[in-house]
């Protein structure tokens, strides 16, 4: 299944991207729908996992318990602006990042992974279920450095569940995605250690094989 929050309607642009009545469009993310979406497949799937394009592009972790109404002493509104030009506070995380995530899961989804932010946020396991925030970018126009690491998710399923999840850096170079070597790719893989132990989540690196677990 997928969704998105973006749907135009934070700035008025019509007419909005979402689904409605005798209206094409895209699964709208909200609390409610996600619990819709789920009941409609839950006797028809084995495993249910949920894309999702949500989150706050270039935050480097998912937002949680915070209210995106207040300013920060000597921002300005204009500093809170959606848009797809890069400040070091162009979005500040949202404060449903984490808690749609965790609802999905509460609801019946078996693995969430998020996109949207276009930096790696971390790995959490979430009451026994794998929630990736953010894997970066595979193959997107951007030219900020702090775009270009990514990592590729692989997932094990069987009539257990998912399992045996494993991560391999990438680094986009020139706009095309390679693999990250080296030292280049255990930064990458140390950057996600941490972001993921910050979500109560622990992986081990394999320097030989330049992957983690």
């Amino acid at each position: 299944m997928a969704n998105s929050d973006r749907t135009g309607q934070y700035n008025n642009a019509q007419p909005f991207l979402h689904a409605g009545y005798n209206k094409p469009g895209f699964a709208y993310l909200t609390p409610y729908y996600i619990t819709e979406q789920v009941a409609a497949v839950e006797d028809y799937a084995d495993f249910i996992i949920m894309e999702s394009h949500c989150g706050s592009e270039y935050s480097t972790g998912p937002g949680s318990d915070y209210d995106k109404s207040g300013i920060w002493t000597g921002h300005s509104k204009a500093d809170y602006a959606e848009d797809e030009d890069y400040t070091p506070r162009s979005d500040i995380p949202h404060m449903w990042d984490v808690e749609y995530r965790h609802h999905m899961i509460d609801s019946g989804v078996d693995m969430v992974i998020g996109h949207h932010p276009h930096i790696i946020q971390g790995l959490e396991i979430y009451n026994g279920k794998l929630i990736a925030h953010s894997l970066g970018n595979f193959a997107f126009d951007l030219s900020y450095p702090e775009t270009f690491p990514s990592v590729i998710l692989s997932v094990d399923a069987d009539t257990s569940g998912f399992g045996n999840y494993t991560l391999k850096p990438v680094y986009i170079d020139d706009y095309i995605p390679k693999p990250a070597t080296g030292e280049l790719g255990l930064y990458i893989l140390e950057d996600m250690v941490q972001k993921s132990k910050d979500m109560n989540t622990y992986l081990t690196i394999d320097r030989e094989e330049i992957s983690a677990l």
